[in-house]
């Protein structure tokens, strides 16, 4: 039988409620976090469940984890003992998936305290680059929860590394994440192909960030990872379609 995707739909207006009535308690709320098994739920797409399972054994070490499917998240989602990370849509971000670490404790899915959400790739390509950075926003979910339960939650800006930390280190584009606003003689004067900037990151080239970028129908965020720690240098969104001119100057300002 042919496997089908299964992703659960969030309202952002249902987690947004719950975040209003959790503000004062959320951090209390999963507090056990670094002590409560992860399940890591499998979406039923070979490509992309490969990626997250591979990307898990070799990076996730901030809670216990396992592995586990959709049906089982249904029949566990109750235990308040248990946290997920889950793959899901945001009704504010058509074409977008999400990773999203939920726990557990409740019957309804939008009733599920979400300790925090980053966008992970297109929901037309899931077996595209994100296979590649899969680690990189695994690593991604782990700092930001580390540096959440020490001193609270916030945006993923919270756990942007300054840019100014690496100024010998060389950023390489993939020629794919630039908007049509910015010119590739401007940007990338090495010309780099797509293949050769994922390699970086693949082989941890040392002293190098790499771009990724995720897009939707509406909005793309854009990211730049550090291909030997896997931490997160850039953060942003916009409606361009990747990084602007505007985006490369500050990136070269901010090195100087």
């Amino acid at each position: 039988m042919r496997k089908l995707l299964i992703i659960l739909l969030l309202s952002v207006a249902s987690l947004a409620a719950a975040a209003q009535a959790q503000i004062t308690t959320k951090r209390e709320k999963i507090s056990d976090f670094p002590i409560r098994t992860t399940k890591i739920v499998l979406t039923g797409r070979d490509f992309f469940d490969a990626a997250l399972r591979d990307a898990a054994r070799t990076t996730w070490n901030v809670s216990p984890f396992e592995i586990c499917d959709t049906s089982e998240f249904s029949s566990l989602r109750k235990r308040d003992d248990l946290y997920f990370l889950v793959t899901t849509r945001n009704d504010d971000e058509p074409g977008i998936l999400f990773l999203s670490l939920m726990k557990g404790g409740q019957a309804k899915v939008e009733d599920m305290v979400e300790a925090v959400r980053i966008p992970v790739c297109s929901d037309s390509d899931m077996s595209g680059r994100v296979t590649v950075y899969m680690p990189a926003l695994l690593v991604t979910v782990q700092n930001y929860m580390t540096r959440a339960l020490s001193s609270g939650f916030g945006s993923i800006g919270k756990i942007v590394e300054k840019l100014s930390k690496v100024p010998d280190y060389q950023v390489v584009f993939d020629p794919s994440d630039i908007s049509d606003t910015a010119s590739g003689a401007y940007y990338n004067p090495k010309a780099y192909s797509s293949d050769e900037a994922d390699a970086m990151m693949q082989e941890a080239e040392p002293r190098t960030l790499t771009s990724y970028v995720v897009r939707g129908k509406k909005n793309c965020y854009t990211m730049l990872f550090d291909t030997g720690t896997l931490a997160l240098y850039w953060y942003g969104k916009n409606r361009s379609g990747g990084f602007t001119a505007s985006d490369v100057r500050r990136i070269a300002y901010s090195r100087k």
